[in-house]
């Protein structure tokens, strides 16, 4: 990672400090345009922190259902029990925005609205 870094810092300061061009850079590093003008870009809005390398992934706790969605889902397919299992759930999928294979998880979590 370090090695990466550094690299990241040296190409880009090259750059900047107008040592080399933007062509000559990406040959000698082995990298697109579009990715060099991406760290260029990071440098100046940041500095060097901004050409670490975040973290990849989804961020803790952004894929989670708010609570009252969830106390929706349970009280719509408590009203409607005819509208059973799998693909018939449209009415349920349609009434709250979620994708379509996020109303089954909440079904069977009957606590929330205790």
């Amino acid at each position: 990672m370090q090695k990466t870094l550094d690299r990241k810092i040296r190409a880009v300061l090259l750059y900047i400090d107008r040592v080399r061009t933007e062509k000559e850079i990406c040959e000698i590093h082995g990298i697109v345009p579009r990715t060099f003008r991406r760290w260029v870009r990071a440098y100046r809005n940041g500095g060097i922190d901004n050409l670490r390398p975040g973290k990849r992934g989804t961020p803790r706790g952004t894929n989670s259902v708010p609570k009252r969605l969830q106390q929706n889902i349970v009280r719509l397919e408590q009203k409607h029990p005819s509208w059973g299992e799998g693909a018939s759930k449209v009415p349920v999928r349609s009434a709250l925005p979620l994708g379509n294979s996020t109303p089954h998880l909440y079904t069977p979590r009957q606590e929330i609205l205790q």
